[in-house]
């Protein structure tokens, strides 16, 4: 699809917006959980939900819409998931009841997983190759600025008016969003395609069984990730999640190979590049996930740092985030892209390494550097493999491409949490989970050793990130495997 330079800039405005908002909205509730709580007379445990539903609706829906996307047109879910979100946050906004609440909170996160899944589609489809590292640049940028707003912003709502505008606020920015989207954003009429032979076109229709199959995995994985830890892995109801989960995926898997029109193109996975830069993005963002939960216990317990400076040495990550975005969009425009993933990764892996020697030093100082290398190598990361990704999928599978990425993306944020929650508990707790009174009582050995192996674990996950791109690329050289185009 041709677009007008000139028109361009609106269009990357309009789809980095959709990232901006989706990203600050999460941050943003983060803040209120507490008033919500004493609001509604909860429990923490029932309110936690007003996450989780959020998280595991977003999950659950994301290879369903990056599907629609390419089905139906990138423009018309861009345009329902706006309106879903907006619609989700009004209903937040008037809830009654703490479960009516929860339920609001999941029809914003369907419209939000539009908003979290189309993008990466809509930059590959709307933006010719030689711009695409600069516009996903600009998207990382974006999502970085809703990280460092939306926590304020949070504060500043709930203590000066109400929990509710939090959400509320959604509504007029919805309602202008999608009016200046449904403008500029170019139509969804494509050529027409070859039509089927007459037998065929009853079994073309669209892949319900499959989008069944994948929502039940999802959902049941993500809960059972999710849940662990309050539950153990022991119980009844963790373990049949995770059962469940593992007989949707096969029976997905059989599925979708004797589809005609599938959910997921399960030959996209024949190419060892585009399966090793998944993997990658996957082992990449559980360590981000991982050690964004594990650095707050690090910083309050051995370092002695209040919930408010704890807040402030986390924005050394997203400022050096946000200035890295732009520069590294253009850089994956001149070199490899899966060059600087690996590189950035391994810088990563390196930087926590040397880390692990100096964590239980006196002062900040380390502890600063070392967030400002997270930062920079995960904008590096995040926007070199979104443009290498992209670049690979086939022409009308945009939008599954896509899907499947941040499907990775939220798989390895989740594994992620969990193994670096397993291996300080392991290492400092010696077993059952760390609790706020179990961590008041462990000696600083104890504390020092599980934040250790913590670390540990993270070098080893972006040590993997790094190498397995330049492993796969270089056995698929070796045995001439051809590379993926678009149409295979």
């Amino acid at each position: 699809m041709v677009i007008d330079p000139g028109k361009q800039r609106y269009i990357l405005f309009s789809i980095a917006f959709a990232t901006f908002i989706s990203n600050v909205d999460y941050y943003i509730v983060n803040i209120a959980l507490v008033t919500i709580t004493n609001d509604f007379r909860a429990t923490t445990s029932d309110v936690s939900w007003v996450l989780l539903s959020y998280q595991l609706t977003i999950t659950s829906f994301l290879l369903l819409f990056g599907k629609l996307g390419d089905r139906f047109g990138m423009k018309r879910i861009f345009l329902f998931g706006f309106s879903v979100f907006t619609l989700g946050s009004l209903a937040c906004g008037l809830s009654p009841t703490l479960s009516f609440l929860i339920l609001s909170r999941a029809l914003q996160g369907l419209g939000a997983s539009v908003l979290y899944s189309i993008p990466p589609a809509m930059v590959s489809k709307y933006f010719p190759e030689n711009k695409r590292g600069s516009a996903f640049g600009i998207l990382a940028t974006t999502a970085a600025i809703g990280m460092i707003l939306g926590a304020p912003l949070g504060g500043i709502i709930t203590g000066y008016f109400s929990w509710r505008w939090a959400f509320l606020i959604n509504l007029p920015i919805g309602i202008i969003a999608v009016i200046v989207a449904k403008r500029i954003l170019p139509g969804d009429d494509a050529p027409e395609r070859e039509r089927p032979p007459e037998r065929e076109r009853p079994h073309k229709s669209f892949d319900a069984l499959g989008a069944v199959l994948s929502f039940v995995a999802t959902l049941n994985l993500f809960y059972a990730l999710s849940m662990f830890d309050e539950k153990g892995w022991g119980s009844p109801i963790i373990l049949g999640s995770m059962a469940a989960s593992i007989v949707s995926v096969l029976l997905f898997i059989k599925w979708e190979k004797r589809h005609l029109d599938p959910l997921v193109d399960i030959s996209l996975f024949k190419n060892r590049m585009f399966v090793a830069e998944n993997i990658s993005c996957a082992l990449a963002y559980a360590f981000l996930a991982g050690n964004n939960f594990i650095m707050p216990f690090y910083l309050q317990t051995l370092k002695g740092l209040s919930p408010q400076k704890t807040g402030v040495v986390f924005m050394f990550y997203s400022l050096v985030y946000m200035v890295t975005g732009p520069v590294a969009g253009k850089l994956s425009s001149r070199i490899k892209p899966r060059t600087l993933c690996s590189l950035a990764m391994l810088f990563a892996a390196a930087a926590i390494f040397i880390f692990s020697g100096f964590f239980t030093a006196p002062g900040l100082v380390p502890v600063c550097i070392f967030f400002a290398c997270n930062g920079f190598a995960m904008a590096t990361f995040s926007i070199s493999n979104n443009t290498s990704v992209m670049s690979s999928a086939p022409e009308g599978k945009e939008g599954m491409v896509a899907g499947i990425l941040r499907m990775m993306m939220r798989l390895g944020m989740a594994i992620g949490v969990c193994a670096f929650e397993t291996v300080f508990s392991l290492t400092a707790v010696g077993h059952g989970a760390a609790s706020g009174n179990k961590l008041a009582s462990l000696s600083l050995e104890k504390l020092s050793s599980g934040f250790f192996y913590s670390l540990v674990t993270a070098g080893i996950l972006c040590l993997l990130a790094g190498l397995l791109p330049l492993f796969s690329y270089r056995q698929q050289k070796m045995k001439k495997t051809p590379a993926f185009h678009p149409g295979q």
